[in-house]
């Protein structure tokens, strides 16, 4: 499942979507992970 992020407000949920970020490139030697359609994650 890929990570979902939501805010209070649009700069709340930009933050917390860029908190997200730095933690999956901490995780994976600063790679971000492919991109899938949403079709093949169901």
């Amino acid at each position: 499942m890929q990570p979902v992020t939501h805010g209070d407000s649009y700069d709340e949920a930009l933050q917390n979507a860029q908190e997200v970020l730095s933690l999956l490139t901490e995780l994976d030697d600063g790679k971000l992970p492919k991109p899938q359609p949403l079709l093949q994650m169901a």
